[in-house]
C-alpha cells in the first residue's frame, strides 16, 4: 500500500463537529439559603449600619459585610471566605458584586483596631436588645477559648497553649445568652491571661449583664471549672456573686 493511501485512510472525509456544553437551568450554588441570609441581613439594616462604623469609608463597610456573609455561611478561615469569589451564584444570591481575595482580607484584619472591635460589639448589643426585647429571663454562659497562632502577631503572648506548647496564643473571653445562643460579650487578651482571675470573671459577667434587654429581670450564671475556686467549687472565683447584679 502506498504512503499516500495510508494517510488518506487515517483522515476522515467529513469534519467532526466540535463538542460544546451548555447549562440552561437556574444558576446554582452549594451554599443553600444564601438568598434568605441576604434578605435577613438587609431587613436588619446591617449594610448601612456597617457603613456608618467606617465613618464614611465605604470600603470598610463592604469588607465587614463580606466577612459577615462568610461567617454566616459557616466559613471561618480567610481562605475559605475568599473562595466565594469562585462562586458567582453565591455572590449573586448574597447581593455582592465581588469578594476580596485572601491577601486583601489579611491586610484588612491586620489594620483592624480595638476601637473598631468595640464599635462592632456595641452594634451587636444594640441588635440583641432590639430582637430579644420582652424576654424576662436569661442564662449567661461564660466561656474562654485559647486561639493558637504562628509567628508573632500583634497582642499574642506566651501562656497556656494545649495544642502548640511554647508558642504564642490569644485568649478570648466570651459571654453567651444560653437560651438563644447570642454572643453578648467578648474580649481578646494575650495568651498569658488564659488563667481566669476573679476580676476577669466579674468584668465578663457585668459586660454580659449590661448587654441584655431592660426587660430581663431574672438572670442565671453558668460557667465551667475555670471560673471556680479549686478548694470550694460551690462558690465563684473570689467574692463573685452574680445574684447581686440581677
Amino acid at each position: 500500500m502506498k504512503a499516500s493511501s495510508r494517510r488518506a485512510r487515517r483522515r476522515p472525509s467529513h469534519a467532526v463537529p466540535e463538542v460544546s456544553e451548555r447549562f440552561t437551568g437556574k444558576v446554582q450554588t452549594k451554599y443553600g439559603g444564601a438568598g434568605l441570609l441576604r434578605r435577613f441581613v438587609h431587613k436588619l439594616g446591617l449594610p448601612s449600619r456597617l457603613e456608618k462604623l467606617g465613618e464614611g469609608q465605604s470600603a470598610l463597610g463592604q469588607y465587614l459585610l463580606c466577612v459577615l456573609f462568610g461567617l454566616l455561611l459557616g466559613l471561618q478561615r480567610q481562605s475559605e471566605i475568599a473562595e466565594l469569589r469562585q462562586d458567582p451564584a453565591a455572590l449573586l444570591a448574597l447581593g455582592l458584586e465581588k469578594m476580596p481575595s485572601q491577601p486583601a482580607l489579611s491586610r484588612f484584619f491586620a489594620c483592624g483596631t480595638r476601637q473598631l472591635g468595640r464599635k462592632l460589639l456595641g452594634l451587636n448589643t444594640e441588635l440583641v436588645r432590639k430582637l430579644r426585647e420582652g424576654r424576662v429571663g436569661a442564662t449567661l454562659d461564660l466561656d474562654g477559648q485559647v486561639v493558637v497562632v504562628r509567628g508573632n502577631p500583634g497582642g499574642a503572648s506566651f501562656g497556656y497553649n494545649p495544642k502548640r506548647k511554647g508558642a504564642k496564643s490569644y485568649f478570648i473571653m466570651m459571654g453567651f445568652w444560653g437560651e438563644v445562643r447570642d454572643i453578648v460579650a467578648a474580649e481578646l487578651f494575650g495568651g498569658h491571661r488564659a488563667s481566669v482571675s476573679a476580676q476577669m470573671a466579674k468584668d465578663a459577667y457585668r459586660q454580659s449583664r449590661r448587654a441584655l434587654p431592660a426587660s430581663v429581670l431574672r438572670v442565671r450564671l453558668r460557667a465551667d471549672c475555670g471560673f471556680y475556686r479549686a478548694k470550694c467549687k460551690s462558690r465563684f472565683v473570689g467574692d463573685f456573686r452574680p445574684q447581686a447584679e440581677s
